[in-house]
């Protein structure tokens, strides 16, 4: 599907109904240019040698839905910068605290053509939807970036003031090749305060993009804003904050040196429909496989179907699961994870297997958004989302969020969103019984279990990953402490995560 340029482009000037200010929009540039050292000065700078830390968060993991974005980790950063090229390199020490706790090192090379990544393991292309990621990041965030747009005046146009955090800002529009800037200026100090971009999230819908620039500090002659930070309608995603600059270094030549073979693999960046949030997500948590990435891309989504009782299957994604249950006269959906592509497959092997039943309920075990982020697709089926206590307000705004810039199922067939929230225990019948509760656990307020009762199969995401995990830990012992306590007796445990396991399996598993 491709991204509807012209209503992107509507949108971005519409963010904050304010009046274009009198000033011209170059002479802004030409302001901010002179706050920042000015034109000589930024001219100068060829290359940086950058140390600098970095905290990451996911709003959509947060304990409490809608609470405060979750922190997944921490990085040490050293930069080699070849603003004259437009090449970086960076070596992370990723110290991921959440979900996954461990270390990760790594090096990515990002330049206009071709980008890698590099590891214990060598090196390896980087996927052209990263690289498209990372080298639009790369240019957000130059100190150059106002210098280059002072030198091309017939890409900047005038735009409306925007709003962000209580204020408003007076800003320019950047067409900068493929990137739409929108930037944003301190009335006082006349140096840009953001730069932000107009795009779409799987779980937010249409939003913002902003990369916060503050404590500007001497590089040579010019200034540099030496705290970034990065938000998507104003949620934090990523702060960066620079602690050590060395101006105009020479660069080893090794920096940006791969393999032939990598060299000869690397493919240009994307274009088009890059799914920028969701490269970032990917990122910030430390798991970006750029390997299986392409992998998605080139082979489109891999599903399968395990049939676990006559009226029961598992749909089954590379890393993310969903239940579907066929009751008498209507089918049942534990959890919608990932995207609308993994949503439309299972809705689609569930009319082909339980043909002229409708979709009724969608149950979610919880709002996290790598489990929710197929929802709408259900709600475009005519659903009704089942969630536990305290979730409805939060789901109620996200899921009826606009999605006009990349257009889902609801969006283009719009219902009602309806949501059931359950605070203790709820039970579906109709021939079969579904007993839903809502448990404590360590992961997430508001966490659901589900008992199919027939073919005794307990629903779990999270929490404990049936075939996944092979040893006893403080959380799947206390979910299956909890299953005992409920009086449940299941013949099978099938997850959002792994696969499914027998009761006996799950019984070993604790005593390891």
């Amino acid at each position: 599907m491709k991204r509807v340029f012209v209503l992107a482009t509507l949108l971005f000037f519409a963010i904050a109904a304010q009046p274009v200010q009198a000033q011209s929009p170059n002479q802004r540039i030409k302001d901010a240019v002179a706050a920042m050292g000015g034109a000589d000065a930024l001219g100068n700078l060829k290359t940086l040698s950058l140390k600098a830390t970095a905290k990451h968060w996911e709003p959509e993991q947060s304990y409490v839905a809608g609470g405060e974005p979750r922190p997944l980790g921490t990085s040490t950063l050293a930069i080699a910068w070849d603003l004259s090229q437009g090449m970086s390199r960076t070596d992370h020490q990723h110290k991921m605290d959440y979900p996954f706790p461990g270390d990760e090192t790594y090096s990515d090379i990002v330049g206009p053509s071709w980008g890698a990544v590099i590891n214990d393991k060598g090196d390896r292309p980087m996927s052209p939807n990263r690289l498209a990621f990372e080298l639009r990041e790369q240019e957000r965030a130059s100190p150059v970036l106002l210098l280059k747009a002072l030198g091309q005046p017939q890409n900047v146009s005038s735009a409306a003031n925007q709003k962000a955090g209580g204020k408003t800002y007076p800003a320019v529009a950047f067409n900068d090749g493929g990137s739409k800037f929108l930037i944003m200026f301190d009335p006082k100090t006349k140096l840009p305060a953001g730069i932000r971009t107009v795009e779409d999230d799987v779980i937010h819908g249409d939003g913002v993009y902003d990369l916060w620039l503050a404590d500007w500090k001497p590089a040579g002659a010019a200034k540099i804003a030496t705290s970034l930070s990065w938000k998507f309608s104003g949620l934090a995603k990523l702060d960066v904050t620079y602690t050590d600059i060395a101006v105009n270094p020479a660069l080893p030549a090794q920096a940006f040196t791969v393999s032939d073979a990598t060299k000869q693999a690397a493919k240009p960046p994307a274009n088009g429909d890059v799914p920028w949030q969701a490269v970032l997500v990917s990122v910030n948590f430390g798991r970006y496989d750029d390997l299986q990435e392409e992998k998605n891309a080139s082979g489109g989504i891999v599903m399968k179907q395990a049939d676990l009782a006559p009226n029961v299957f598992q749909a089954l994604g590379r890393s993310h699961n969903s239940l579907v249950v066929a009751m008498k006269t209507y089918l049942v959906v534990f959890d919608a994870p990932q995207n609308e592509a993994q949503s439309r497959w299972t809705i689609d092997a569930a009319k082909a297997k339980f043909p002229g039943k409708p979709i009724r309920y969608l149950v979610m075990t919880h709002h996290h958004m790598d489990h929710l982020g197929g929802a709408r697709t259900y709600i475009a089926e005519g659903a009704t989302i089942i969630v536990g206590s305290p979730d409805k307000a939060h789901l109620m705004k996200e899921l009826a969020g606009a999605h006009k810039m990349h257009p889902d199922a609801l969006q283009k067939n719009p219902k009602p969103v309806k949501i059931v929230e359950v605070k203790d225990h709820m039970t579906l019948k109709d021939s079969e019984t579904i007993e839903i509760y809502r448990i404590a656990n360590p992961h997430v307020e508001g966490m659901l279990t589900m008992y199919v009762a027939g073919p005794k199969i307990a629903w779990v995401t999270d929490i404990y990953s049936p075939g996944r995990e092979s040893a006893k830990t403080p959380a799947n012992a206390q979910y299956l402490d909890t299953v005992k306590k409920l009086g449940l007796t299941p013949a099978l445990y099938a997850g959002g995560h792994g696969a499914s396991v027998s009761q006996a399996d799950a019984m070993a598993m604790l005593a390891k």
